[in-house]
């Protein structure tokens, strides 16, 4: 086993026995949440979520990735690294960046390097405020290689990790930002529908007290604002 994890994130939620959700943050200051923190794996058979492999409907080259981490503070690299026996050829990273060039997510990019002979493609994100209305969670597809890391950027690093513990292809997962005194109403979808906030939020008009906000959605809808002096993220988890 090649995996490596050195950042912190303790579960803070866990649901029915249908997600667990994780985060990660710096402040104040811990061993291991800093800047240069790492976790990375380097076999495909450990990554979570193996069930996710279903390809890109317009870029068959690339597949589902295990959609478990999402950035909401901070500077991170994602790197992807493959072996020869992984098969990866251009074509497939072309089709990754086209995919990211056409996403939302391009906001977040401010550098990338592919490097064919050293069989990598990396990209520098910065967490703001880039989705304005419902979308797919960040990164839903990527290259399907062995190799994968992500490395802390800064100081200021927000991870959530989501993890699916039963029905693993039958979520259906979205996600939009909130700029500071924004709001948004959430509608209830599915049998089991959660909300994830990645910041400090009023539901309804009641504020909540831990700085990410982790909630089964049973009424019909409701309303989320941003109460934070800076952009956060919200998720939605149904089935």
């Amino acid at each position: 086993m090649t995996v490596i994890f050195e950042p912190l994130l303790p579960a803070i939620a866990k649901f029915d026995d249908n997600l667990q959700v994780s985060w990660g943050s710096n402040n104040p200051p811990i061993d291991g949440n800093g800047k240069g923190s790492l976790f990375s794996r380097t076999e495909k058979w450990e990554r979570a979520h193996l069930d996710l492999q279903d390809p890109h409907p317009t870029y068959p080259l690339i597949q589902q990735s295990q959609q478990t981490h999402v950035l909401i503070q901070g500077k991170s690299r994602i790197t992807w690294k493959w072996i020869a026996d992984d098969n990866i050829q251009d074509a497939n990273v072309q089709q990754f960046m086209n995919y990211l060039k056409g996403s939302s997510f391009k906001e977040l990019i401010y550098d990338e390097n592919y490097d064919a002979f050293a069989k990598s493609y990396h990209i520098d994100i910065e967490y703001k405020y880039a989705y304005s209305d419902w979308d797919q969670t960040p990164l839903f597809y990527d290259i399907p290689c062995s190799g994968i890391s992500v490395e802390y950027l800064s100081d200021d690093v927000e991870m959530l990790c989501i993890m699916r513990l039963s029905n693993i292809k039958n979520w259906t997962c979205v996600q939009k930002d909130l700029m500071p005194n924004e709001e948004t109403d959430v509608s209830n979808d599915g049998t089991y529908c959660y909300i994830i906030a990645g910041g400090k939020v009023n539901i309804n008009g009641e504020e909540q007290k831990h700085p990410i906000s982790v909630k089964r959605l049973t009424s019909e809808n409701a309303t989320y604002k941003n109460i934070a002096d800076k952009p956060i993220k919200i998720l939605k988890y149904y089935r």
